[in-house]
C-alpha cells in the first residue's frame, strides 16, 4: 500500500518517507497465511545423521523441533526434542550409545503438514486438534518453511501491544 502510493507521487526512492505501520493495512493483512511470517531459514538433518547432531542444533539455534530431509530437500520426517530428551535419558536399548543412533529410527515419520496458503486460523487448529508444536509447511514435497507455537505467540504478543498501547 504505501509503496504504491509513493510510487503515485512520483518522486524518487531515495526521497521517500519510510512507512508507517499503519500504512501496512493493519496486523489482519500481515497474518492472513502461514506464508507471511512462517521461518525459512531452517535448520535441517537427514535420516542418517547421528542424533548428537540433531541435539547440537537444537540447542545452538534454541529450537525444538528439526525436520528431516531426503537429499532432493522432501520431507521424510519431524525430530522434537521431546523425542530426544527421552532417548537420551533412556539411553539405546542395545547398549550401543544414544547419541550415535540415526536421527530416522526415531523421528516421526509423515508428520502433519501445511501448504504455505493455508490461513493461520487453520494452521492454530491443526495444531490444537492434533497437539503438535509445529507444522511444517510444504510445497509439493519440498520443506519450504515451518511455523511454530513461538510464532503464534510473537503474534499475540504485537496484537496485544497495538491494542493495548492505543
Amino acid at each position: 500500500m504505501a509503496t504504491v502510493a509513493r510510487q503515485r507521487a512520483g518522486l524518487p526512492v531515495s526521497e521517500w518517507e519510510p512507512a508507517s505501520r499503519a500504512e501496512g493495512g493493519g496486523w489482519k493483512h500481515n497474518y492472513v497465511k502461514v506464508e507471511q511470517f512462517m521461518s525459512t531459514d531452517l535448520y535441517t538433518v537427514h535420516e542418517d545423521d547421528p542424533v548428537e547432531l540433531a541435539a547440537h542444533l537444537m540447542e545452538w539455534h534454541r529450537i525444538r523441533h528439526i525436520p528431516v530431509e531426503d537429499r532432493e530437500h522432501r520431507l521424510v520426517g519431524l525430530l522434537s526434542y521431546r523425542v530426544l530428551l527421552r532417548l537420551l535419558s533412556d539411553g539405546d536399548a542395545d547398549g550401543a550409545p544414544a547419541a550415535m543412533t540415526p536421527v530416522g529410527e526415531v523421528m516421526r515419520r509423515d508428520p502433519i503438514v501445511i501448504g504455505p496458503d493455508t490461513t493461520t486460523r487453520r494452521a492454530i487448529d491443526i495444531m490444537r486438534e492434533h497437539h503438535v508444536g509445529c507444522l511444517p509447511v510444504v510445497q509439493g514435497k519440498t520443506l519450504v518453511g515451518i511455523v511454530t507455537e513461538h510464532d503464534f505467540t510473537e503474534i499475540a504478543r504485537q496484537l496485544l501491544d497495538e491494542k493495548l498501547s492505543r
